[in-house]
């Protein structure tokens, strides 16, 4: 049961998290200035549909709290202006969506005190410039990829568009968009089987599992009734595959399109918890936005933190993970944990992907891993580059030329000069604490590449067997560490942290070096703080053998 709007100030008395997210709140919502009629870019004008989303949001909760008058004018002036906007910029279709989300959740919670022209005024916008526009583009014939379940989009849009449509079932398009948008919503949640893992990433995941409970909920408000979405494969297992795939120094394993290492902000895992009983993984949510807001929490769905906040008595995070878990998905991921005790600043944790570059929002980073020792990070992803890059000529600049995108940047195999494929892994193959991926179908230079990751002891081992090439084979590592190397090794230091890196294998000859990772056009990122350690042997090695453990 959520809590209902007058309940938050005791919440927020009798629980310091809970006042924390309310001050972040207060702090964050500002008075009403204007809103652009075109944005001048995507960017733009997404973030305008998302900031006039978060005010509008957050002036209507924190109405309903208080019941002090400014936050109602201040509420209803973002939906005037809103609504009076000539569109909400159907050319990039996120942007109408969430602003369509953001009105009619706002207008729902302010029904009783919104006068009769501002309420005219929304539904009549909802239905122009949102739900007439849905049915417009979506019966269009093959569709939107939106309509297809391809990434996140087919479940926020869809999601967006029927949690529109509930809310407002006395327009006359709602009852045709209702069953489309659902139907939609459906293909989308296809992309969690059967694991919960998510291709694209954990921001990504976050952003279309916010909008995957927003339509449950929904649904759930206006039939009484316990939603079917909810039994869709890999729905129940997605909050506990994206707390295993966050490392203990609260980071995540950032692969693909992910443009921070943090936690993002996903209150519907306080909802997942609730559906799949998986309380102590929301109350380890919880402490980490926690430490997010203790800095500053500015998100336009931190309300809904405080609407679906948890009973917290008797819960606990202490709980030792297993030391190997796999999740299939497009492509698998496995976690390894040496879990030499539960709270060793000496345990490993490592995480490995497989890849398919060629779906959204991926790199060129199959068998690409990141590593910690205790809650210090040594291996890293360097995650997204800016979309829209171009070159001093102004011209595009290709996504897939980018350096982060590219093998090169990653930390995996690779041969001589080349690049991966944009083909699909074989899955990973787990043997009691030991994963091997089979990554052949990414190299057109060998007939065969395998990766496999093993716990031993306190160590992990990464033994790459590259069978077929004609070219040498490097192994490449990103860290943040200060990096002294050793005749046939390396000592990563982060601090007072040490981790010792040993080549094993192959036993001749191997070149180990640093290079500064520098992006060769000026538009890229600079990954400033990171070193590459390249490790090099000759193709007739057949591989390397490599040992990373605490000092």
């Amino acid at each position: 049961a959520d809590r209902n709007f007058d309940s938050i100030s005791s919440l927020c008395s009798n629980d310091a998290v809970a006042q924390l997210l309310l001050s972040n709140i207060e702090s964050t919502t500002i008075g009403f200035n204007k809103l652009n009629g075109q944005a001048k870019s995507k960017k733009a004008g997404l973030q305008q549909a998302r900031n006039t989303t978060q005010q509008a949001l957050q002036s209507a909760f924190l109405y309903r709290t208080t019941h002090n008058q400014v936050y109602l004018n201040q509420a209803g002036a973002y939906l005037n202006a809103a609504c009076n906007l000539p569109d909400w910029n159907p050319k990039h279709f996120l942007d109408l969506c969430e602003t369509a989300f953001g009105i009619a959740v706002s207008a729902n919670w302010l029904q009783d005190e919104l006068s009769d022209q501002t309420k005219q005024k929304v539904t009549t916008a909802l239905k122009t410039l949102g739900l007439d526009v849905y049915l417009e583009l979506a019966s269009k014939p093959g569709g939107r990829f939106w309509t297809r379940g391809e990434n996140n989009w087919s479940v926020v849009c869809n999601s967006a568009m029927y949690v529109v449509a509930v809310l407002n079932p006395t327009i006359s398009t709602s009852m045709r968009v209702k069953p489309m948008a659902y139907t939609n919503v459906e293909k989308g949640l296809k992309l969690y089987e059967p694991d919960g893992l998510w291709t694209e990433g954990h921001m990504y995941w976050s952003y279309a599992t916010n909008y995957a409970v927003f339509a449950i909920e929904a649904e759930e408000w206006a039939t009484k009734q316990t939603s079917a979405l909810r039994q869709f494969a890999g729905l129940d297992k997605t909050l506990p595959s994206a707390m295993a795939l966050t490392a203990p120094s609260g980071k995540t394993f950032n692969y693909g399109d992910v443009n921070r290492e943090g936690v993002s902000v996903t209150p519907a895992v306080l909802k997942l918890a609730e559906y799949y009983n998986q309380q102590n993984d929301a109350i380890t949510y919880l402490e980490l936005i926690e430490k997010k807001a203790k800095r500053k929490l500015n998100h336009r769905f931190s309300v809904f933190h405080l609407l679906w906040y948890p009973e917290t008595s008797g819960l606990s995070t202490n709980r030792a993970r297993p030391q190997i878990e796999k999740f299939e998905g497009v492509f698998d991921v496995v976690v390894l944990n040496t879990n030499t005790k539960p709270t060793s600043s000496k345990n490993l944790y490592l995480a490995m992907k497989g890849g398919d570059g060629g779906v959204s929002h991926q790199h060129r980073d199959a068998g690409s891993f990141i590593l910690e020792m205790g809650k210090t990070r040594f291996f890293s992803d360097l995650g997204k580059e800016k979309y829209n890059l171009k070159n001093k000529k102004g011209k595009a600049i290709d996504k897939r030329e980018v350096f982060r995108v590219s093998s090169s940047s990653h930390n995996t195999i690779r041969v001589g000069n080349g690049e991966q494929l944009e083909k699909k892994t074989g899955n990973i193959n787990v043997n009691g604490l030991t994963a091997e991926l089979d990554m052949s179908e990414c190299y057109s230079e060998c007939t065969s590449v395998k990766r496999t990751a093993s716990i031993d002891g306190m160590a992990i081992i990464l033994e790459d067997q590259v069978l077929g090439c004609t070219d040498s084979i490097y192994w490449q590592g990103m860290t943040k560490a200060r990096v002294a190397l050793k005749k046939r090794g390396a000592v990563l230091s982060i601090k007072n942290e040490k981790l010792v890196l040993e080549v094993l294998e192959p036993v001749g000859s191997v070149v180990i070096r640093i290079v500064v990772p520098k992006p060769s056009r000026a538009a890229e990122s600079r990954n400033t703080g990171y070193s590459q350690i390249l490790i090099s042997c000759p193709a007739s090695s057949n591989g390397l053998k490599v040992r990373l453990r605490p000092d």
